[in-house]
């Protein structure tokens, strides 16, 4: 019997990795979509194709979530609700815009003027991520045709417990793109030691493909959160969802 994703007792860790399976095309195209962008190193085009990206895996993750994986992948976006889709990329894009102008103008001061813009990049971070906590289960409340008002949002979860669930996601990442940066680096080492550099650029871009798509299951994380959160697993207690 296939086990259901809305299952809470599975773990985060478990349902993420059931989810992810089930929209992998989506995750793998978005991964695979990013990284390209970032070639071309043109800052309104990667922060653009990020956000329809990042929309993608969010809304067809949230479906998915919501339908307990009877519809998976291509197929949510095939049914998507334009209308839904609008609001999904607003709700994702807004904070990823702010972020990519704070990091611009991070990297146009220099000295003491860009430990002020890093300081206030963090403060955002948390602040977005507070946001999430307190108010994320709009997300699956639009799909769900739901309540979404932001009364609702807040009476459903205890924003502590989503916030550092969230938390520990970021630092369980965290600890896996210290892990690939180090064995990449190693490998690269390895590669020119035997004499063989050109696998080198191999190794990198491979390696680049890879974070992309361990960045695209954090936002599967996310959603798995908000979802359970919605379904009342964080929920106050005497409040139901």
């Amino acid at each position: 019997m296939t086990p259901s994703v809305q299952d809470v007792s599975r773990g985060l860790y478990d349902q993420t990795l059931h989810v992810v399976r089930l929209i992998w095309p989506v995750v793998f195209w978005a991964a695979l979509v990013s990284f390209a962008s970032g070639l071309f190193g043109i800052l309104l085009l990667d922060v653009l194709v990020l956000i329809m990206a990042g929309t993608a895996v969010i809304y067809t993750a949230c479906g998915c979530m919501l339908s307990d994986g009877r519809v998976q992948g291509v197929a949510m976006l095939r049914h998507a609700n334009p209308r839904d889709l609008e609001i999904f990329a607003i709700l994702y894009g807004l904070p990823v815009i702010l972020m990519a102008v704070l990091d611009a103008v991070s990297s146009y001061f220099s000295g003491d003027g860009s430990v002020a813009v890093t300081v206030l990049t963090l403060a955002a971070s948390v602040g977005f991520l507070l946001l999430q906590a307190q108010y994320g289960t709009i997300l699956p409340a639009i799909m769900d045709k739901g309540d979404v008002s932001l009364r609702a949002a807040s009476q459903r979860v205890r924003a502590r417990t989503v916030f550092w669930h969230m938390v520990t996601v970021l630092l369980f990442l965290l600890l896996v793109f210290i892990a690939l940066a180090i064995t990449v680096g190693l490998l690269i080492m390895i590669f020119y030691l035997v004499g063989i550099p050109a696998i080198a650029p191999v190794a990198t871009f491979l390696s680049m493909m890879v974070a992309n798509i361990i960045a695209m299951g954090m936002l599967v994380s996310f959603v798995v959160i908000l979802c359970n959160a919605y379904h009342g697993a964080y929920c106050e207690p005497g409040i139901s969802s």
